[in-house]
């Protein structure tokens, strides 16, 4: 039996060094999967209390003095003050920071609603075997708010991909949903975001044709440093880490072999930089690099009784320019980009975002 489940073992691999490159379809979709979660990430970890990744510093608004007080009759009760509570006069004490006062008042706070699009064009080395191309999109909607340096929202969207080679022909279309959470402490912004998200993929091979999903959930860190040289240059200094884990799919081929793939846990560690300027008049410009490293645990193939060697794809550079437009609360920003490593070629997008 043993020397049985060894010549299995050998064929097996033998296949997947040739054209029945389709024992890996689940393998290649999860890792489709881990870098769409990177570039869901950049769209989350934007600087926060900036209209786009590069773009005009907020100005700040003096507030207007206010009026003296007019002098208090000697029966007035009221002559010498009374307690403050319940937000009276802005509540400056800092008790109830977003508490308007009974006189009224503004809420310290921005809502915004932003959409953006991704496009990325990569040719894909998966260690030991073939180049796969991938062409993959990304559309990104978030609604949010910001208050009392802290950053609020809640996003979602569509990640479509299709990765092929001689041997295999993978069209996947997805959604994802999600939120984050961010805090601005002097000049370091803290943020957390978590999606969950499907994938289903329309699989053509010499072994296999048919449908396979995943589901997936995902965890992302974001810390980054801001300096400012005279609120003209901004220097950003970032690290990210995250986690996503990848629901595999089981399948049957075409020969009666049964393909069983382990679940995946995917770690990411990024470094990165941005250097954001203020030009004029609401245009400003910036330029981005980071190095994404990928660790996968799990991830296991079987054919029958057969393990087989795992799918591996590598760590990647990013770099890219963006420019940025504002129109009175409209923001427009277009990047450019490129990934060089694992994943090499070019990507280019737009955002669109709205302050209300």
């Amino acid at each position: 039996m043993k020397a049985q489940y060894a010549l299995i073992g050998l064929f097996v691999t033998s296949v997947a060094h040739s054209a029945d490159f389709g024992v890996y379809a689940n393998s290649v979709s999860a890792h489709s999967i881990a870098a769409a979660q990177h570039a869901i990430s950049n769209k989350v970890f934007v600087p926060m209390g900036k209209r786009s990744v590069a773009t005009a510093p907020v100005k700040e608004i003096e507030p207007e003095p206010e009026p003296e007080p007019a002098p208090k009759e000697k029966n007035d009760p009221d002559a010498y003050g009374g307690m403050l509570y319940y937000g009276e006069f802005g509540d400056d004490t800092g008790v109830l920071p977003l508490a308007t006062g009974r006189g009224g008042g503004d809420v310290v706070a921005d809502e915004f609603l932003r959409i953006a699009w991704q496009h990325f064009s990569d040719d894909v080395k998966a260690k030991p075997y073939p180049k796969l191309k991938s062409t993959s999109d990304l559309i990104f909607a978030g609604y949010g708010r910001e208050f009392n340096a802290s950053r609020l929202e809640f996003f979602g969207g569509y990640a479509g991909n299709h990765t092929k080679n001689n041997a295999l022909d993978i069209d996947s279309d997805g959604a994802f949903i999600g939120a984050s959470f961010g805090k601005k402490i002097d000049n370091v912004e803290i943020a957390a975001m978590a999606d969950f998200g499907i994938a289903a993929n329309d699989v053509n091979s010499t072994i296999y044709g048919g449908d396979l999903n995943n589901i997936y959930l995902g965890f992302m860190a974001n810390v980054a440093y801001e300096y400012s040289i005279d609120d003209v240059v901004f220097l950003r200094p970032a690290f990210r880490a995250g986690y996503t884990w990848v629901n595999s799919a089981n399948y049957i081929s075409t020969g009666d072999e049964h393909v069983t793939n382990q679940d995946f846990n995917f770690f990411e560690l990024t470094p990165m930089f941005d250097i954001l300027g203020n030009v004029a008049d609401g245009f400003s410009v910036g330029a981005h690099v980071g190095y994404v490293i990928n660790m996968a645990a799990g991830g296991r193939t079987r054919v029958d009784y057969a393990a087989i060697p795992k799918l591996d794809s590598d760590n990647y550079f990013e770099y890219g320019i963006g420019i940025s437009q504002e129109f009175d609360g409209f923001n427009l920003n277009i990047n450019f980009g490129r990934h060089d490593g694992t994943r090499s070629g070019w990507n280019g997008g737009a955002e669109f975002r709205y302050m209300f």
